[in-house]
């Protein structure tokens, strides 16, 4: 261990290349000494750091610093993303809280890489949380653009897969993803329509029955409503 550590403060980069993936056997002791090279200024031992940080719980913090200094670098973006699942929710309110430099302005890059954050947790299955990233969709300011919010829905889903459709149960977030999905933005309500067809909501379901059928309404209404039981489909 000591060697390993001492390593981590070698004048040469490969070194503490190294001497990241040696520490990780010396984990949780090792912990702070790796933690100090998160101001290393040379892009390989940063990568190497984002690696082995996957293995450390509690460093989302980090992790969201290294996406965030490297937002458009795949290889990056791919090791934070190595990270368990679990603490996937974590990194995306450490992003929209403490980076959010990182969604001042949109690229194809970034928002993979919020979709497949997204699409974690849906994988996990976790009902707290799919509803944490609903939440933070529907409600928090640095998601507010069309595309971080189409990002994060559409990951979640594409982590669902079919064989949940309208397997879980309601909950306290669901009417945020209702709320999303009558939203007059298209692109943000047809990706809102189709995760709430992996909720159990029949009251919704009903409702947009009705109004689907009723020649009488707006017609913006009744597509909405359309889009909805294609999302939403009942028994």
């Amino acid at each position: 261990r000591a060697q390993a550590e001492a390593a981590l403060r070698d004048p040469e980069p490969r070194v503490r290349v190294h001497a990241l993936q040696a520490a990780e056997a010396f984990l949780p002791e090792s912990g702070r000494a790796i933690l100090a090279l998160g101001t290393d200024p040379d892009p390989r031992v940063q990568f190497q750091l984002a690696l082995t940080l996957g293995g450390m719980p509690g460093t989302e913090p980090l992790l969201a610093k290294i996406v965030a200094r490297n937002p458009e670098d795949v290889w990056f973006r791919n090791a934070v993303l190595t990270c368990p699942p679990e603490r996937a929710l974590g990194l995306l309110r450490e992003l929209v809280t403490a980076q959010r430099s990182f969604f001042a302005k949109t690229s194809r890059g970034k928002e993979e890489f919020i979709e497949r954050l997204s699409m974690t947790a849906g994988a996990l299955g976790d009902l707290e949380h799919i509803r944490g990233f609903v939440q933070l969709a529907a409600t928090h300011p640095t998601l507010a653009a069309t595309p971080w919010r189409v990002a994060v829905l559409k990951g979640i889903g594409s982590g669902l897969g079919p064989e949940n459709r309208r397997g879980l149960p309601p909950g306290p977030t669901e009417p945020a993803l209702v709320a999303m999905a009558r939203s007059n933005d298209r692109e943000v309500s047809a990706a809102a329509s189709n995760l709430v067809q992996y909720f159990q909501l029949p009251d919704l379901v009903s409702g947009a029955m009705k109004v689907a059928g009723t020649p009488e309404q707006p017609i913006d209404q009744r597509v909405q409503a359309i889009r909805l039981l294609r999302g939403g489909a009942s028994e």
